[in-house]
Formats: C-alpha cells, sequence, structure tokens
C-alpha cells in the first residue's frame, strides 16, 4: 500500500522555511566572516573574500535547488498517492526485454522474478549478447511455456546492450515493452503500476524506482541513500510535468509506437525479419552514447510523448560493491548523460512534436552535470580554507550545520515519498562530506575526456 505524502509535506514546509531563514543565516555569516578577515588583516583578506563567497554562493545555490526540486517532487507525489491500482478484466500485453552479457551467476534469478510477476500473460525476451560464460545455457533452461506467461531466449553476437535490446524489440509481440537489466528483480505487482499509466495515450514512457539490493557495506550503502535521493527529488519533479530524462534501465515500460517513431526519425535502416543476428542490430536504441537509457528517453520527449515515474513499480538492482567499480560506473554515466543531452538539444530546433519546453530540461541536466559537480567541490575547498586560515569559528558552525540540516531534511523527504528505509538517513553527513565529493572529482574527470574527445570502450 503506497504510503500518503502527508508526512513528506513537514518536510517540504521546513525546506521552504530553510530557503528563507538560512538564506539571512549565511549572509551574516558571511558578513561576520568578513568582519573577522579584517581584524586579522594581511593575505588572509583575501583568502577569506574568495572562499566565504565561493561557499555563499554554494550555499544558497543549494538551498534554492533543494527548494524547487521538493516542491516539484511534492507536487507529483501527491497526484501519483490518489491513483489507485485498478483491478481490470485485462490487461494490455506486455513484452519483457532482458539484455545480458556474462551474467551467469545472476540470470536464473533474474528470469525466476518475471515469471513471479503478478502480470497475465507476458513475454519475456532474453538476448544473450555474446556472453563468454554459461549465461546461456543457464537461460536456455528457462525458454519455453510457464503458465500463462512465455520465456524466449535468444542468441547474438557481441555488440552492446543497445543492440541487444534492439534484437529484443523487433522480436517482441506487444504494444507495451518493459526493459529490465539482467542484474535486476521487479516486485510482484510492479508492471500494474506501470500498465495503468498507459491509458494516458500521450504517454511514451513509464519508468519505476529502482532500489539497491545489495547492501553489504558502505559503498552500496551510500548508493541507496544516493538512488533514494535521485527517485524521491529529481525523478519525481521531472514527472510532474511528465519529462522524465532518464528512464532507468533496470525498470522501464516503453509504448511500441513511441519507440517506433525514434527508430524512424533518427534510427539506422535494419533488414527485417532477422534471420541471423549479428553483432549490431538497429532499432530506436542508438549507439553513439554511452548512456542508451537517457538517449532513448530523450528521444521519446522529442516525438512530443510524455515519461513519467511510477515510484510504487520497484527494481532492486545489484549496485557495484567496491569504489574502483562504481567509479568506473559514474565516468560512463556522465559522459553518457553529457553527450544524451547535447544530442538531444541539436535535434530539437527540428523535431516539429517536441515540446517546447525540453531545453528547459536539458539544461538542468547539464547543470547538474557540468557546473553543480564544480559548485560542490567550490564549496568544500572554500569551507576548507577558511577552517585552516581562521580554525573552527561560530560562523562556519553555523554554515556546515545549516548545509547538514538542508541535506537531512531533503533526505527524510524523499524517504517518506519513496517509502524508503529511514535507517539510511544517517548516511547524509558521511554522503555529503565523502561520497558526494568522490562522485564530483570522478565526473570532473569524465568531462575533461570528454571534452578533449578521449575514447571509451564499455569493457
Amino acid at each position: 500500500m503506497a504510503r500518503e505524502p502527508g508526512s513528506a509535506s513537514l518536510h517540504l514546509g521546513i525546506a521552504l522555511s530553510a530557503f528563507v531563514i538560512f538564506g539571512i543565516a549565511q549572509l551574516y555569516a558571511f558578513a561576520q566572516m568578513v568582519v573577522l578577515a579584517d581584524r586579522t588583516g594581511g593575505g588572509r583578506s583575501l583568502v577569506v573574500a574568495l572562499s566565504a563567497s565561493a561557499f555563499l554562493a554554494f550555499t544558497m545555490i543549494a538551498l534554492v535547488r533543494q527548494a524547487l526540486l521538493m516542491l516539484f517532487a511534492y507536487s507529483g507525489a501527491t497526484s501519483a498517492a490518489r491513483r489507485k491500482l485498478d483491478e481490470r478484466a485485462q490487461w494490455p500485453a506486455v513484452s519483457i526485454l532482458v539484455p545480458a552479457y556474462n551474467e551467469a551467476g545472476r540470470i536464473e534469478k533474474a528470469i525466476e522474478s518475471l515469471l513471479a510477476l503478478d502480470y497475465p500473460g507476458l513475454e519475456a525476451i532474453v538476448v544473450d549478447d555474446g556472453s563468454k560464460d554459461d549465461t546461456l545455457a543457464r537461460a536456455m533452461k528457462y525458454a519455453g511455456k510457464h503458465g500463462d506467461k512465455r520465456v524466449r531466449v535468444l542468441h547474438k553476437e557481441n555488440g552492446g546492450k543497445w543492440s541487444a535490446l534492439n534484437l529484443a524489440f523487433h522480436e517482441a509481440s506487444s504494444d507495451l515493452l518493459v526493459c529490465v537489466d539482467a542484474d535486476s528483480q521487479l516486485e510482484p505487482d510492479s508492471l500494474k503500476l506501470l500498465a495503468r499509466h498507459f491509458d494516458d495515450q500521450t504517454l511514451g514512457g513509464c519508468c519505476g524506482q529502482v532500489s539497491v539490493r545489495n547492501t553489504v557495506n558502505l559503498v552500496t550503502r551510500l548508493q541507496a541513500f544516493e538512488y533514494m535521493q535521485l527517485n524521491g527529488l529529481a525523478r519525481q519533479a521531472q514527472s510532474t510535468f511528465s519529462s522524465v530524462l532518464v528512464a532507468p534501465g533496470p525498470i522501464a515500460m516503453f509504448r511500441r509506437k513511441a519507440l517506433s517513431d525514434v527508430w524512424m526519425s533518427w534510427g539506422t535502416a535494419q533488414a527485417l525479419p532477422i534471420v541471423k543476428p549479428g553483432s549490431k542490430i538497429y532499432g530506436p536504441w542508438e549507439h553513439d552514447t554511452f548512456a542508451e537509457d537517457a538517449d532513448l528517453t530523450m528521444n521519446i520527449l522529442l516525438t512530443g510523448m510524455g515519461v513519467t515515474y511510477e515510484p510504487r513499480a520497484i527494481s532492486r538492482t545489484s549496485a557495484p560493491e567496491t569504489t574502483t567499480i562504481l567509479l568506473n560506473q559514474r565516468y560512463r554515466w556522465t559522459r553518457g548523460n553529457y553527450q544524451a543531452a547535447l544530442k538531444a538539444w541539436r535535434r530539437w530546433s527540428s523535431a516539429p512534436r517536441a515540446p517546447k519546453t525540453l531545453p528547459i530540461w536539458l539544461g538542468s541536466l547539464l547543470f547538474e552535470t557540468l557546473l553543480w559537480p564544480a559548485v560542490n567541490l567550490a564549496g568544500i575547498l572554500g569551507f576548507i580554507a577558511l577552517v585552516v586560515c581562521f580554525g573552527i569559528h561560530g560562523p562556519l558552525i553555523a554554515w556546515f550545520l545549516a548545509l547538514t540540516i538542508i541535506d537531512l531534511n531533503a533526505a527524510a523527504f524523499s524517504a517518506r515519498i519513496e517509502r524508503s528505509d529511514m535507517r539510511l538517513l544517517w548516511l547524509s553527513l558521511v554522503s555529503r562530506v565523502y561520497f558526494n565529493t568522490l562522485l564530483d572529482v570522478s565526473k570532473g574527470f569524465a568531462l575533461f575526456d570528454e571534452f578533449r574527445g578521449r575514447g571509451m570502450s564499455w569493457s
């Protein structure tokens, strides 16, 4: 049963009040730091002017950002809470697309979770993308009929996730297609929760909530905290305007017509039927970015169809368990999202049905990708510089406490809306001081490589 967002209204009220109260507090703290610099004199005056200005700007931007995200997210959450899961005599046919590469250790559980879904007559199409382990053999054990459900297992030469998804798209028979990663498991009612949104004929896609299944160490718990905030704030806020920019790979449902429109508008021709699948299969998923999920979602928006978010449809996915693997993943995501946003921006002016407001959302994504990490790092460095020069003083404590309370409140808001584990909230401070800084540095390296045109592979 979905939790009503009434409890989240308290956190929204706190956020809006904080925008005023902490904004005034930051200006006062800044003035006090200037007084302190005047008293000490010397070269410290310049240091405090630069550092305090950077940190002040950081906190003010953080306040505005959090307030706007929470305001829009609350609006979307209240609308979602009013929708009930109705029982229907007949549900639309659904095909689940599962690309898999070297997933021998997880593919069986993934298929079993699909067979356990509470949805009549669905078909699951598992595409082995030239795996080097026994993914294909393990998947083949499930090929065939399972009650009213059917599993098909296909094999192709290795060509990448985009190519495997295109093969599944061409082989699927349903009007609604669901993308699921091979390392993810859906909650039983997820498909019904997603499918009911498609009564709206203007909707091209609807994604669900991604949560971390393997919270085994600090790295995965921090990712669980991050996913909770991403879903509860950014994705929920975008959904209010049917403009979700990234429908994630672990759980996203699309209208077949929307995918066909994308393929017909910008895709490469593909001879059908496909008798012997090679490494490259063309369709709605393109191969010129490192974030095929973001690329496809933005292309759907360009066709004039909306993409929304259903917080009660949940996919539990496996997150990287080591820092090295995590940073490699985020490096790819950063470059891919940047590539997809620029690509969509270029196409927008020549797409006749594209919404006029789409550049606003693309601009917000570019801000989050390009500028927000720099603002984050400038704020942290400014704070450290002030501590080194002046030690711990009242104004600095006020600044730090303000940011901590803002983060904690936003996390509590997201946890309420997403029905997440409230015990994750203790990670707020760790995320601000360590995790976000680590990811922001990684994004900086990724963008530097992107700007200088450094090559990159999926391996």
